[in-house]
């Protein structure tokens, strides 16, 4: 092949790839991602939700393994509203955290609640972030302040948080893994309330999700907080008997972590381009 045949070919190929950005920012398996915990359709939406005006809300948080030294660019999560009342001017506070082990200061592994344990903070308002109905299912809504079912749901809506300023560069390797928390509070100007769904993988993933309660800032406190400092967080187990977990079970929560998709297209023009000066 000529260069300028095979340059044609770069062209083209960064080209499909970018055209691809709108599609992945609505990720569906398969595509490409660093970690996976699909949605389960049976499963719980666990109460994630600040509604401006009371005292405190609620967040969630998960762990994700990280094997390699890459940016984490997108975050794409599952959840569903109670009873379907779904408010279309949520805004979504995500935290990325570092990890305090368990053994540390409680018998299981939790985010960092320290200064430096905050790795990243970002806010998404309406019209940031794509969201789309992904699919249905028998869902039960949890809140667990109280340990109880408070209602049930049918659609499963997903949230795509992508091209994320100021990204984060994981410093794990495939011989040093490192954990990292991704914590998320959906705070609702209404009475709706979201939640953020389990996923359908079998537990343990890693360690349990945790929640924790928030003040309007979205800062964590104590009291009201399930655990105290410098804790905070507590870790959940499925209070019922599910189709796909049983009483006691870890939970795990649904989300993405992908890579930007405009960067792996620049990549592969870059490896093309190498080609075309080497020849």
């Amino acid at each position: 092949m000529k260069p300028k045949t095979l340059l044609m070919g770069v062209t083209a190929l960064a080209g499909v790839a970018l055209g691809g950005v709108e599609a992945l920012a609505d990720w569906n398996p398969g595509q490409p991602a660093k970690w996976v915990q699909l949605p389960d359709p049976q499963g719980l939406d666990v109460l994630a939700t600040y509604h401006p005006g009371l005292p405190f809300g609620k967040v969630i948080a998960d762990d994700w393994l990280c094997t390699s030294t890459d940016p984490v660019t997108d975050f794409h999560i599952w959840g569903s509203w109670l009873g379907n009342q779904v408010n279309p001017n949520v805004t979504f506070r995500i935290q990325i955290r570092s990890d305090v082990p368990a053994g540390v200061d409680a018998p299981y592994s939790h985010p960092n609640t320290t200064a430096t344990g905050l790795i990243r903070d970002y806010t998404f308002q309406p019209g940031s972030y794509v969201a789309r109905i992904y699919g249905t299912g028998t869902e039960q809504f949890y809140d667990p302040n109280i340990n109880q079912i408070i209602g049930t749901d049918n659609e499963i809506w997903q949230y795509n948080f992508t091209n994320l300023p100021d990204p984060f560069v994981q410093q794990g390797t495939a011989s040093a893994p490192k954990v990292y928390w991704l914590a998320v509070q959906a705070i609702v100007p209404g009475p709706e309330s979201f939640g953020w769904k389990t996923t359908i993988q079998p537990s343990p993933i890693l360690d349990d999700a945790t929640f924790a309660d928030t003040d309007p800032t979205g800062l964590l406190i104590a009291p009201p907080s399930p655990a105290p400092p410098p804790v905070y967080w507590m870790d959940m187990h499925y209070p019922i008997l599910l189709p796909n977990h049983f009483p006691g079970d870890s939970i795990n929560m649904a989300f993405v972590i992908t890579p930007e998709p405009s960067s792996l297209a620049l990549l592969a023009a870059a490896g093309l381009l190498l080609i075309v000066r080497r020849r």
